[in-house]
């Protein structure tokens, strides 16, 4: 910053002019910032909505989460077990078969432990600044990441 700039500020602050500047600063941040928290609150409740609306009658919040979560992991064991069916139609070869098979397992289990860890881990810092609860982030993240398993599953 220059010596002028210095100097101009040094002026404004002592007429008084830089602090309704500074406090205008504040009040179009706090504004920013409600309208902000507004949006994300309105973003999170249709996303509950939707995800409610897969549910069956009359369940909804925590035991819709829980309910949707069943289902994606049952469709997750499900493409497990077609990625097995697919090793056993593309191989003759017993050995490389059951090693394949192995891996297939193996890395589930892997990534089983790694969408654990990593849910946790989400749910430790968004839930700093969000409304929803540990448990819950911890919910839906895994079955965000279990849809997205699932598609990768399917899509090899």
């Amino acid at each position: 910053m220059g010596a002028g700039t210095a100097g101009l500020l040094r002026r404004q602050h002592r007429d008084g002019k830089l602090s309704a500047w500074f406090n205008a600063g504040a009040a179009v941040r706090r504004a920013i910032v409600a309208a902000t928290v507004g949006l994300v609150a309105q973003l999170g409740s249709f996303g509950l909505a939707h995800a409610e609306a897969e549910c069956p009658p009359g369940v909804s919040g925590r035991a819709c989460s829980d309910w949707l979560l069943q289902r994606a992991e049952e469709e997750l064991a499900a493409a497990v077990e077609r990625k097995q069916s697919d090793i056993d139609r593309r191989s003759t070869l017993i050995e490389r078969t059951a090693a394949a098979k192995a891996y297939v397992i193996d890395a589930h289990r892997e990534w089983l432990r790694f969408r654990e860890a990593e849910c946790r881990a989400q749910a430790a810092f968004e839930t700093l600044i969000s409304a929803m609860t540990p448990e819950a982030w911890t919910t839906s993240c895994r079955h965000r990441m279990t849809r997205r398993r699932i598609e990768e599953l399917s899509a090899r």
